[in-house]
């Protein structure tokens, strides 16, 4: 114990000894003002906040922080059969002769990391796969004031993997198909997923427009 905490127990213990002794006797002298035993006719103590203290907002014991979501919507999807010429050494029928490419907007509300193409679907009327994307395909970032029916890669930059907090962007999707252009068919619906830091996963699905023109 402090010399501090002995001198108030003391004192303490000294004054009301005091005031004890005087009511036996009859008598009601206010005794002097001290540390333990403020006057009658004193002000209510009240708390002070400490200088320099600093407080912590309560946090819920266990509570977890929600990841940060991701928000994709559609804008425009189309397919063709225009595509890189067969390396030397290959036949035709060894290079895919049907591509897609896909532009969704994309909004993140927190930081969203690692994000790759994990599938992209084309569907028949019917609901049925005509199709899937070969991966890892490729993901650019298009300018926010380019035409929708601009499909090109011109002027668009290679997507990093990272959205950050508040962002939004417009995300160019291009990857060859895993089937022959005969035997696509018509494909009318599509559907993408992502998968980002953690596992987490992001879909988004949309119509199919008619195929690009071919020269």
């Amino acid at each position: 114990m402090s010399w501090m905490m002995r001198y108030l127990a003391i004192a303490g213990l000294a004054c009301c000894s005091t005031r004890a002794s005087d009511a036996r006797e009859g008598q009601t002298p206010p005794c002097a003002p001290c540390p333990v035993c403020p006057s009658a006719d004193a002000a209510p103590s009240v708390p002070v906040a400490v200088a320099g203290a600093v407080t912590s907002p309560s946090v819920e014991i266990g509570a977890s922080i929600p990841a940060p979501t991701l928000t994709l919507t559609p804008i425009t999807c189309s397919y063709g059969g225009v595509g890189p010429a067969a390396p030397p050494g290959t036949t035709a029928a060894e290079v895919p002769d049907v591509w897609v490419i896909a532009m969704v907007n994309v909004r993140a509300e927190g930081e969203v990391r690692g994000i790759r193409l994990e599938s992209l679907e084309m569907l028949d009327a019917s609901g049925h796969v005509a199709g899937r994307a070969q991966l890892p395909g490729e993901l650019r970032v298009v300018p926010q004031d380019r035409p929708l029916q601009d499909l090109s890669a011109y002027d668009t930059e290679p997507f990093g993997g990272t959205v950050a907090a508040g962002a939004t962007m417009r995300l160019w999707i291009h990857a060859a198909l895993d089937v022959r252009w005969a035997a696509l068919g018509q494909p009318v619906r599509y559907r993408a997923e992502f998968v980002a830091e953690g596992g987490r996963r992001f879909a988004v699905e949309g119509d199919v427009g008619g195929p690009w023109p071919t020269g």
